[in-house]
């Protein structure tokens, strides 16, 4: 599973890309239905020390940083669109906040093509920071 979220990153990524510059009217809808394609399921395990750690030891970092820590983990992207969705609707209704659901997933995905997934050289695909190491230097298992 974690080799497959691996694998899938960057066509998800791509995907999203398309989608939003096709400029169609259902687009939300289009999110949700690549989001279900590419599947929305990890291991148990992994889960729970993202749940976990998310809210603790990462509680207050930067929605960067988590994302990077979630992809260091091997949690899959569409479960990191997910998380990230969740905090834009949590500005559903608020001033300038998305307008419903499909306006959610639609800012969602642009902050997520914002904070691109690493290549397979380990450089993200943007330029951005290289994905995060534990405190010995490597990956975290």
């Amino acid at each position: 599973m974690i080799k497959k979220a691996e694998a899938s990153r960057i066509p998800f990524h791509k995907a999203l890309k398309d989608l939003l510059k096709s400029r169609r009217p259902n687009i939300g809808q289009d999110i949700e239905a690549l989001c279900n394609e590419y599947g929305r399921s990890t291991l148990p395990e992994i889960r729970a020390h993202i749940n976990k750690i998310v809210s603790t030891t990462y509680a207050r970092s930067t929605l960067k940083v988590k994302v990077e820590m979630m992809r260091a983990w091997g949690y899959p992207e569409t479960m990191i669109f997910d998380y990230v969705a969740n905090g834009v609707d949590r500005l559903l209704g608020t001033p300038g906040g998305p307008r419903d659901g499909d306006d959610v997933r639609v800012r969602a995905a642009r902050i997520l093509i914002a904070i691109p997934p690493p290549t397979a050289a380990g450089r993200a695909v943007a330029g951005s920071a290289p994905v995060p190491t534990s405190t010995n230097g490597q990956r975290p298992h």
